[in-house]
């Protein structure tokens, strides 16, 4: 057993440590390593320490958040694990396309640690909308307070800026009405395990099964 663990906890480390290349290789790509590192050298260390302080008081920001979310719910977890739930999402979300695997990775993780899916995808739901909505009004406060800049820099792309606004505003709604419509949401859950199942990815002895947990996962997020 106390093997099983350990090596459990090795190839832990070293997924990580795979990982953690990676990353660092798709974010330095086509930049000299030497370069960088020369340019650390250069810049003020205070201000270094600064933006590190910010950086972890930004990932903090949102631990709050869950923790106060689950006190709501009655689940008691200490802030340090919150920490971690954010810190792994905005890893994931770094490294995934469009930073789609964030929440996704979030929600896995607390259920691993017994928090019901629907607790936690009301929990990513709201901080999605609040953080999308905040996103919006900040661009919303830069376009009134220095347009000549981006008329400046944005030019003939200026269509692209209103996409992403109406893209932005239409996701903000679709979420808020998710939000307020559960059962909408319950409903497709159930239509899609039936297409599934017809289609033949998922087995037809277990569809009463699936079906049972998106009903059971909707009916927690109801309550929460």
């Amino acid at each position: 057993m106390k093997i099983k663990k350990n090596l459990k906890y090795v190839l832990n480390i070293f997924f990580i440590v795979v990982i953690g290349w990676l990353t660092v290789r798709l974010l330095f790509r086509g930049e000299e390593f030497s370069d960088i590192v020369a340019d650390l050298h250069l810049a003020k260390k205070s201000w270094l320490a600064v933006g590190a302080v910010c950086v972890f008081c930004y990932v903090a920001g949102e631990s709050v958040i869950i923790k106060y979310m689950l006190r709501l719910f009655e689940v008691k977890t200490p802030f340090r694990r919150c920490l971690k739930y954010s810190f792994i999402g905005f890893f994931f979300s770094c490294i995934t396309p469009s930073a789609s695997g964030g929440q996704p990775a979030q929600m896995y993780y607390m259920k691993k640690d017994g928090i019901k899916i629907g607790f936690s995808t009301l929990i990513m739901l709201i901080i999605t909308i609040a953080f999308k909505a905040v996103q919006v009004l900040l661009a919303v406060a830069f376009l009134l307070f220095n347009f000549g800049f981006i008329k400046l820099h944005v030019g003939r792309l200026w269509w692209l800026l209103l996409i992403g606004f109406i893209l932005n505003i239409a996701y903000i709604a679709g979420l808020v009405f998710i939000f307020y419509k559960p059962l909408w949401a319950r409903k497709m859950g159930i239509k899609l395990i039936n297409l599934l199942t017809r289609i033949r990815i998922l087995k037809e002895k277990n569809n009463e099964k699936y079906i049972n947990k998106i009903k059971r996962i909707c009916d927690n997020y109801m309550i929460g």
